[in-house]
């Protein structure tokens, strides 16, 4: 399979995937070569390869998380505020 590289941000944007997603894919890609008793060298530029769409498979979460620190920033009513607090999400429960 080959991917290009214009088609894997819009392919993972919605999927919310972090660095800590990111590494853990990383990390269990070494240990599948290990098990394959691979070269190291070879890891080594599998690795070297697959970080570099580190950014494109991780952008969704970080445009989000941006705009969530934006609006905190702003001092923008919380949803909790928005809904009524306590009584708003007591009658939004009841419904």
């Amino acid at each position: 399979v080959q991917y290009n590289s214009a088609d894997l941000k819009p392919a993972h944007y919605s999927l919310n995937l972090t660095n800590f997603h990111f590494d853990a894919f990383l990390e269990a890609m070494v240990a599948a070569a290990q098990q394959l008793e691979l070269p190291e060298d070879v890891t080594d530029d599998a690795l070297i390869i697959v970080n570099r769409v580190r950014t494109d498979v991780t952008t969704g979460y970080s445009i989000r998380r941006e705009e969530a620190e934006r609006r905190h920033q702003s001092e923008e009513e919380s949803l909790y505020q928005r809904l009524g607090l306590e009584d708003g999400m007591n009658d939004f429960v009841d419904r």
